[in-house]
């Protein structure tokens, strides 16, 4: 019995095909997907370093301009002003004064606007750079103005005589005349002072006034001489006589007026004080050393003339 199910074991297992040998699978393929790179912009440049003050400054320099004694504004000579005003002002890239002030006055407010206006009306300069560019600068000046010396009187007849023509459009003429030696110092003198200090006030006359002409007369006759100059022909609208004596100085030690008349229109410029008045102050006279008193008679006038067209 056992035997034959042995032989029927062996039977089946003859019978069955022969097992399959497994065939090995490869393992699976595994692909990596490596990410898009990164792009990086590349660092920014570092700041650049702030810009470094310099000190490559010039200063302004002077160019062109100026202020004479024929720039004495004529209402401070009437005062006597006299004084050193030292001015501060800005020169602009361009080279023109700006801005002007007074850093220290001169005691005359005349005399320091009078300096700032001429300053900046009349000064030029070459600005001042900063690396070369032209930038603002400040200047300082000081202007000194002594009023100009009086003329000396002689002690000889003489007359001296000024006239001074002029409109509402403008002084046109200036004209002096001596006789005599007693204003031989002042030959000229009075045509070279400023043109608002001359004897016509032009803004007082009314626009399309005729030409007026001023003459200012003064005369001198030393004590006991007969006169020899001639005659002024015409009567004049102001005139004045004194009888002075002349300390051996210069100066006027006494006078005592003689006689006085007249008024003058409102466009004759000047204070026109009385004679003694105006002597009393001040040398006038050229001195002497042998200690002599002088004696003399003066004379200070002033005659007027409206000019009519075609006339002169």
């Amino acid at each position: 019995m056992m035997s034959s199910l042995i032989a029927l074991a062996t039977a089946l297992a003859a019978s069955q095909p022969p097992p399959t040998q497994p065939v090995p699978v490869p393992p699976p393929v595994i692909r990596v997907i490596s990410p898009p790179p990164v792009l990086r912009a590349p660092p920014a440049p570092p700041p650049p370093p702030p810009p470094v003050q310099s000190d490559r400054v010039t200063p302004p320099r002077f160019v062109s301009g100026g202020i004479s004694s024929e720039d004495y504004p004529a209402a401070a000579i009437r005062a006597g002003h006299e004084g050193t005003t030292r001015a501060r002002f800005t020169v602009g890239p361009n080279g023109r004064v700006i801005e002007c002030m007074v850093a220290e006055s001169s005691g005359s407010a005349i005399l320091d606007s009078a300096t700032c206006q001429l300053i900046t009306r009349r000064f030029r300069f070459r600005p001042a750079t900063r690396d070369g560019a032209p930038v603002s600068g400040t200047v300082y000046r000081r202007v000194t103005w002594r009023l100009p010396a009086e003329p000396l009187i002689q002690f000889a007849q003489g007359r001296f005589t000024w006239t001074v023509t002029a409109s509402s459009a403008g002084t046109t003429a200036c004209e002096l005349s001596l006789d005599g030696a007693a204003f031989r110092e002042f030959d000229e003198a009075n045509c070279r002072v400023p043109a608002d200090a001359w004897l016509v006030d032009e803004e007082a006359l009314e626009p399309g006034h005729p030409p007026v002409r001023v003459t200012k007369v003064l005369s001198l006759l030393p004590q006991g001489e007969p006169l020899t100059l001639p005659r002024l022909a015409g009567t004049p609208f102001w005139e004045e006589v004194a009888d002075i004596e002349i300390a051996p100085d210069g100066s006027v030690g006494a006078c005592t007026p003689t006689s006085q008349r007249g008024d003058l229109p409102d466009y004759v410029r000047g204070d026109y004080l009385p004679l003694c008045e105006n002597l009393a102050s001040g040398r006038h006279f050229a001195p002497v050393t042998d200690g002599a008193v002088r004696r003399a008679r003066m004379q200070s006038a002033v005659y007027v003339e409206v000019q009519q067209p075609g006339r002169r």
